[in-house]
């Protein structure tokens, strides 16, 4: 299995990103999933997509998407994209498993507005993967001012509850539901960051099961 990791850096100026909503959590038991855009797409709106696949591979080619973060292990993949909107994307993006085995498939789609209309929309990328019984959101660093901190995870066969006191470090907390019987859950952490910083390592307990998080800095428009 593909495991990934990259780090990007941009400058930039102007108010943070606004992390806006999301598609909906949706799930499948064969070997293909539509992951539905949000209602509403602007143009330049930055897209990324949070995937999930229990006892296979995702395929990590995904034609006009760009690949954040692969990761997982023989029980369950993980992957991420992004793509910058044009405005005019409405239904569906497909995504694929390559293995023989047909397990349950989740994934959820996020959007952002106010970001960089080129290049990387982000900087500072971290992504990790657990077994543990914590969502480890690992330090990111912003190399300027105006930065949105970004926090994405998902979670695999357990619920995960979020509490009020979630985070020393993040100010907000989306939940983006849960799917298969309460068995994934996802969410987005963010923190307005003024000047150049950096957001430190926090752990999050949930419940015993196999989960993933990317943390990255959003460069501003």
């Amino acid at each position: 299995m593909s495991k990934k990791k990259v780090m990007f850096f941009k400058e930039a100026s102007g108010s943070p990103s606004v992390y806006e909503d999301d598609g909906g959590w949706v799930e499948n038991t064969g070997r293909t999933l539509n992951v539905p855009y949000p209602t509403t797409v602007n143009e330049n709106d930055i897209l990324i997509i949070a995937s999930s696949y229990n006892s296979g591979d995702i395929d990590t080619t995904l034609s006009g998407w760009n690949l954040i973060y692969n990761n997982g292990d023989n029980s369950c993949d993980f992957a991420y994209w992004w793509k910058r909107a044009n405005g005019t994307e409405t239904g569906n993006v497909t995504i694929t498993d390559i293995s023989t085995s047909i397990q349950s498939f989740n994934g959820i789609m996020f959007r952002f507005s106010g970001c960089t209309t080129s290049g990387t929309p982000y900087e500072s990328l971290s992504g990790n993967f657990t077994t543990g019984s914590t969502i480890n959101l690992q330090e990111i660093i912003s190399t300027d001012s105006n930065r949105l901190a970004t926090q994405i995870f998902i979670e695999n066969r357990q619920s995960t509850v979020i509490s009020s006191t979630y985070s020393n470090s993040y100010s907000n907390y989306y939940d983006a539901g849960t799917g298969n019987a309460n068995k994934y859950t996802s969410g987005v952490f963010t923190l307005d960051v003024a000047t150049a910083s950096t957001v430190l390592e926090e752990n999050i307990s949930t419940n015993f099961a196999r989960k993933t998080s990317i943390g990255f800095m959003l460069i501003p428009q």
